[in-house]
C-alpha cells in the first residue's frame, strides 16, 4: 500500500483493521478502501463549522485522534492540514 503523503511503498498495518503507517514519513492513514467518496466527504464536511463551538466539528476531530491517542507521546509532531480559522487539534489533545 502506497503512502498517500510521500508515495513510499514501505508501509505496514499499524492498527487493525484499517490504519497503516509509513516507515519513511511516519504518516498514519486509513486504508483507501474505507475512504469516503467525494460526495460523502463533502456532505460530512458541510455538516460542521470549523470552530470548537461546533459539536460536529469537535466530533470529526475526535474521531480522527481518538484511535491514535494510545500511540501519541509528548513531543511528537503532527501534520495538521486543512485546519480551520483557529487551533483545534492542539486544544482537543
Amino acid at each position: 500500500m502506497n503512502c498517500p503523503l510521500c508515495r513510499s511503498k514501505d508501509t505496514y498495518l499499524f492498527q487493525e483493521p484499517i490504519f497503516y503507517r509509513c516507515k519513511v514519513c511516519s504518516l498514519v492513514f486509513k486504508d483507501p478502501k474505507v475512504w469516503p467518496s467525494i460526495d460523502e466527504e463533502k456532505e460530512r464536511y458541510l455538516k460542521h463549522n470549523n470552530s470548537l463551538d461546533d459539536k460536529g466539528y469537535r466530533d470529526l476531530l475526535l474521531g480522527f485522534i481518538g484511535p491514535l491517542t494510545g500511540y501519541l507521546r509528548p513531543g511528537m509532531k503532527c501534520l495538521d492540514y486543512g485546519c480551520g480559522p483557529s487551533p483545534s487539534l492542539s486544544v482537543l489533545m
